[in-house]
């Protein structure tokens, strides 16, 4: 019983030895590395997309008590926005905790 296929030379077992390699190495460091760079990006714009919202929410906020509520004095707007934002920010300081007892 003869099989029809040519024998492996050295040169077709040194590449497909050196496939296999590269392919270990991209599935162990480029692909988590690719990974984690999409991770990134992804956020990167998540973050931007948020703050263009709160942004866009605020003006909204701000125009509309104006207009209804304030018979156009934009400052009072402003300051219950300012006010606001203060009430926001001491919530949040009020919840911050020493590094050590946050369950990391």
């Amino acid at each position: 019983m003869e099989s029809n296929q040519p024998p492996r030379d050295a040169v077709d077992s040194l590449f497909s030895l050196l496939d296999r390699a590269l392919d270990s190495a991209y599935d162990k460091v480029v692909r988590p590395l690719l990974l984690l760079g999409r991770l990134v990006a992804i956020a990167f714009v998540v973050m931007l997309v948020g703050v263009a919202v709160v942004v866009a929410l605020v003006d909204l906020f701000v125009r509309f008590t104006t207009i209804y509520f304030f018979a156009h004095h934009v400052w009072i707007a402003d300051t219950l926005v300012g006010a606001l934002s203060l009430l926001l920010g001491l919530i949040i300081w009020r919840r911050r905790r020493p590094i050590d007892s946050r369950n990391v």
